[in-house]
């Protein structure tokens, strides 16, 4: 409040695992704390977030929410290519959004409106997700949500290949079974009770599924994992499927630019 900047000491930072809720989930990610020293009433705290992705979830797309659930961001700078169409949706007042056109690139920055003329936003229980409600805003690169869903559909689909193993599977859960809904019943109810519910959700495996042959082999898999192994299994017996995302969580509504994170089952 003085004036006075005071830098927080790089030694002082450290990571440590974020330990999973439940003992089916399993994920790589970490949190980070810093501790600020010298810290009083009436300072202003300043810290910097870069973000690199290695790989992208959905090849060639780029998509992120900001603001939704912690509303630390005084403000956003986002720098994509002149060729790359980028939209942005606001939820909540106050925004200001600067564009800056260069020679190959376009930078957007977005100044966050300040907290203190924000409603209050008290978590309860039962209360619908601040995706929903909240002030946040969304880039995404998706012009519709059809394209994401393609996008999504191409990334999953080449896991529910079907092996030797599979195909034999499939004709002995339904051996004696002409009735397609009786063999559709016969494999969903055999996933159900031999696929234990097991999420590794590392890297993008928290969006993309792991090969069907390999969750027949380890016997577990999340909720994209055994829909992966069943539509191998209802493929053999020549029976179409679609792998449908949807949210199964407080969120209620979808947001105006398609949002991958929209989506949690």
């Amino acid at each position: 409040s003085d004036g006075r900047r005071v830098e927080a000491d790089r030694a002082s930072i450290f990571s440590k695992e974020i330990v999973s809720k439940e003992p089916i989930d399993a994920h790589d990610n970490k949190m980070h704390m810093v501790y600020f020293p010298d810290l009083e009433v009436g300072d202003t705290i300043v810290l910097t977030i870069q973000i690199d992705t290695k790989r992208a979830v959905l090849p060639g797309h780029f998509v992120e929410g900001f603001g939704a659930e912690t509303f630390f961001n005084d403000h956003v700078r986002i720098v994509v290519p002149n060729d790359m169409r980028l939209d942005a949706s606001f939820y909540g007042n106050g925004f200001e959004h600067l564009v800056t056109d260069g020679d190959t690139h376009t930078t957007h920055t977005v100044l966050f409106p300040a907290r203190s003329s924000l409603p209050a936003q008290p978590t309860e229980n039962g209360a619908i997700a601040k995706s929903d409600a909240g002030t946040h805003f969304i880039v995404t690169t998706f012009p519709d949500y059809e394209t994401l869903g393609r996008s999504s559909f191409a990334a999953m689909s080449p896991k529910a290949q079907i092996t030797p193993e599979i195909r034999a599977l499939a004709e002995t859960i339904t051996r004696g079974l002409e009735d397609r809904r009786a063999q559709t019943e016969a494999i969903d109810r055999w996933v159900k009770r031999h696929i234990r519910y097991v999420a590794i959700e590392i890297g993008v495996g928290a969006f993309v599924p792991n090969a069907a042959a390999d969750v027949l082999r380890n016997r577990y898999g999340d909720c994209k994992d055994k829909v992966t192994l069943m539509s191998a299994l209802l493929a053999v017996k020549g029976i179409a499927s679609e792998l449908v995302l949807i949210n199964s969580a407080n969120s209620y509504s979808l947001p105006e630019r398609p949002r991958l994170g929209a989506f949690n089952h």
